[in-house]
């Protein structure tokens, strides 16, 4: 018994160092947040899904009471988080559920959808997703019976020196915890990088027919926006409310864009709450479009209360961003709208957003 008491102790040490970082590398490096899951039940190997099943619904709906209820449910549940320490993640979904009840409730691009799904789910034989791979088997290494008589005498020569020992020990788990953290960073960097560039998926959109179809637009309920932790308000087009006969919102890419917009009476607003005023009372406004070359020279007004903005039109077949600024000088509710000004050619320009950045 004696002697096997340098062994356990070897054996105790390591298991106590191999527990501890074990439970800080679990503490620095959790697992990442998804949204799909805790938000929406949507578990990971489900992934990607469909509209139906972002919805909540069963696939192939066919009633738009019921596909317009779930869709304003869902969506009402992500807005709940846009102020918390979740919000970066609220857009993108937020973005892909209003797509989702674009292309559901309108019968033309639903009819186009429900035959590619069914394609997807009703083929007979179904190509395997991974080939089989062969696992060689495990060879259990062979120990002499005079190595086993030495590994004594190195254990009790371990114990002796166990000090030397305890202090390499927490210089290791220093090391663990300087690249524990590092590693953290870097996750967090590209998480952030890739919200960034899933945010900028709209690069250049087609200018051509909106993916309306034969749906009539309805004049749509307002939506209140929250202000962002940062300071900011992101108006898009995803929350619009639309007013007048032409305009619709459509799709260009996997983007929610105001289309359409055909006629002079065509406007759109939108209802946001300020908790925080900026600085002076003035937000840095970035309006997001596309227009056609032919609409170029014209011009729309941004609106805030009694506020005005003229923008002119830069018809570049592309996307655009100008930058204005706009007083809003007190907290609350306010409504800002967007109004054709002047309009050259047949479209005046395809909107995706108004944001209010907070400098």
């Amino acid at each position: 018994m004696a002697e096997s008491t340098p062994r356990a102790m070897l054996s105790s040490r390591f298991v106590a160092n191999r527990v501890m970082l074990t439970m800080i590398a679990a503490y620095l490096m959790p697992e990442p947040f998804d949204p799909y899951q805790q938000w929406l039940g949507i578990e990971p190997h489900e992934m990607p899904v469909d509209h139906y099943r972002l919805l909540g619904i069963q696939r192939f709906e066919r009633d738009p009471a019921v596909i317009a209820a779930a869709a304003d449910q869902r969506m009402s549940l992500v807005r709940t988080y846009q102020t918390g320490p979740r919000a970066p993640y609220t857009q993108k979904l937020l973005n892909e559920l209003a797509a989702a009840r674009v292309c559901l409730l309108n019968p033309g691009a639903k009819a186009s959808y429900d035959q590619v799904l069914e394609a997807v789910f009703f083929t007979s034989t179904p190509p395997p997703l991974f080939a089989p791979v062969a696992v060689a088997p495990i060879q259990q290494p062979t120990v002499p019976s005079e190595e086993m008589v030495e590994e004594d005498d190195e254990v009790e020569e371990f114990v002796e020196s166990s000090g030397s020992m305890v202090w390499a020990g927490i210089a290791g788990v220093v090391l663990v915890l300087l690249l524990a953290t590092a590693t953290a960073l870097m996750y967090r960097q590209r998480v952030a990088e890739r919200l960034a560039a899933e945010e900028d998926a709209w690069q250049q959109p087609k200018l051509v027919e909106a993916a309306t179809g034969e749906l009539t637009y309805e004049e749509s309920k307002p939506v209140l926006i929250y202000q962002e932790t940062n300071g900011s308000v992101n108006l898009d087009a995803s929350f619009a409310q639309l007013h007048g006969p032409s305009i619709g919102l459509g799709i260009s890419g996997n983007v929610n864009v105001i289309d359409a917009w055909e006629s002079m009476d065509d406007w759109v607003s939108w209802t946001f709450k300020v908790v925080k005023v900026p600085p002076q009372g003035i937000f840095h406004v970035n309006v997001t479009y596309a227009a056609r070359p032919e609409a170029d020279g014209g011009s729309f007004v941004i609106a805030v209360g009694d506020q005005q903005k003229e923008c002119e039109i830069r018809g570049t077949g592309a996307v655009v961003t100008d930058e204005y600024f706009i007083a809003v000088p007190n907290s609350g509710d306010h409504t800002l709208t967007v109004r054709a000004k002047s309009k050259p050619a047949q479209r005046l320009m395809t909107l995706k957003s108004v944001n209010l950045l907070f400098d």
